[in-house]
């Protein structure tokens, strides 16, 4: 029987581009972890080391202030990247339908994640995010979602599904308002993303599965919660 998870927060997230309307998301754990879940979420994050020449002022010091758990205020005076740019370390994870996935890592550990287009803009980051509590990845949070959701009801509808997931996540998919799960996506190199053949009716939750199709875990996205 699913049951809410009551310590977890919604995650700080700051958008440097227009996304379209956010809504209500409440974490919900499936029970207890799948047996071995815990050895499989290692928190192991490869990618392409990006040099901080190759990122806008901007994006630097938005990235560098949030994984040190500082205010990104904007217009940026330089004091925050003159202070916690050489101690940040970002890396580029994947690139997927037109995406760029990153994370970004100070000298203790702590990580933050990024999207971004892969067109080139005046930006790298269209939105960078912080877990901390619960951490990102953990047991208790196996997937950071950073999927685009649209709509105004009290049950949204998917525009982009994508976010980051941890070892042990293979695919992530969509419930929809009947319970039927669509939408099932690869985890690839610890994201996933999908753009295309989304449902176009609302979407309840988003769910994390293992190898064996098993739920791990349950992002509800309805206002008010998903139980009944």
């Amino acid at each position: 029987m699913s049951a809410m998870s009551s310590g977890a927060r919604r995650p700080r997230r700051v958008a440097l581009t227009v996304t379209a309307a956010s809504v209500f998301a409440a974490p919900i754990l499936l029970a207890t972890p799948a047996p071995g879940i815990e050895e499989r979420l290692r928190d192991v994050f490869d990618g392409t080391p990006v040099q901080e020449r190759d990122l806008p002022a901007r994006d630097l010091h938005v990235a560098s202030a949030m994984v040190h758990g500082a205010s990104p205020r904007i217009p940026d005076t330089g004091a925050a990247a003159s202070r916690f740019g050489a101690a940040t370390e970002i890396r580029q994870l994947a690139s997927r339908n037109g995406r760029n996935y990153f994370v970004i890592e100070n000298r203790h550990g702590e990580r933050c994640f990024a999207v971004g287009p892969v067109e080139k803009r005046d930006y790298v980051f269209g939105q960078v995010g912080c877990q901390r509590s619960p951490v990102f990845p953990s047991p208790e949070l196996p997937i950071f979602d950073f999927s685009v959701l649209g709509g105004f009801d009290a049950i949204p509808q998917m525009r982009r599904l994508e976010g980051f997931a941890a070892d042990g996540v293979a695919t992530v998919a969509l419930v929809l308002e009947d319970g039927g799960i669509v939408a099932e996506t690869r985890v690839e190199h610890n994201v996933y993303s999908r753009t295309s053949d989304l449902p176009d009716g609302a979407v309840r939750e988003i769910v994390a599965l293992d190898a064996d199709g098993g739920r791990i875990y349950s992002l509800c996205l309805v206002r008010g919660g998903c139980e009944k």
